[in-house]
């Protein structure tokens, strides 16, 4: 190399922005939570009961729940929000996926107390340009839809107009 000449400038792996990185973390906290979604006068998930006691009879719960083929069941966070409801952070991903199976469901309400249902995570989506002679409201037309788009079943929750088309 020459003295006269420059050494190459160093080059790094183009990083994504600060922005995407608090996106892809809250992403996979999402990823890891289940919604409890409690009625009034539950017996453990109420305004009455300490927070520490909350978590300790859910880890219980959850312990109880594991066995020896299921992933460990670590509460990582619980968080009381608007609604009444509880949103449970597990330690994994593969751990919430594992209590979201209909089948546990059922065992961690029971295990509960009853009075409490698990909720799936919803998006809202707008669709624009669709024609106002299609029937929402009819599930013929609900399969359709997923069948043609190869949704997965259970995906679309409900459709709604934004304005209703008897008012335009």
């Amino acid at each position: 190399m020459d003295v006269d000449e420059a050494p190459p400038p160093k080059t790094t792996p183009n990083a994504p922005p600060p922005s995407m990185d608090r996106t892809m973390a809250n992403t996979a906290i999402k990823e890891r939570q289940i919604l409890l979604d409690i009625e009034p006068g539950h017996g453990i998930f109420n305004d009455d009961t300490p927070r520490g006691e909350m978590v300790c009879k859910l880890q219980k719960v959850m312990t109880n729940m594991q066995g020896p083929e299921g992933p460990s069941l670590q509460v990582k966070a619980l968080t009381h929000i608007r609604n009444r409801g509880f949103l449970v952070e597990l330690d994994t991903t593969e751990a919430a996926a594992w209590v979201r199976d209909p089948i546990r469901k059922l065992i961690l309400t029971e295990s509960l107390g009853g009075n409490i249902q698990l909720k799936d995570r919803t998006y809202n989506l707008l669709v624009p340009f669709v024609p106002i002679m299609t029937k929402i409201k009819d599930t013929a037309t609900l399969r359709s839809i997923k069948q043609t788009n190869k949704i997965p079943a259970n995906s679309i929750v409900q459709m709604k107009w934004i304005k209703d088309p008897h008012r335009r």
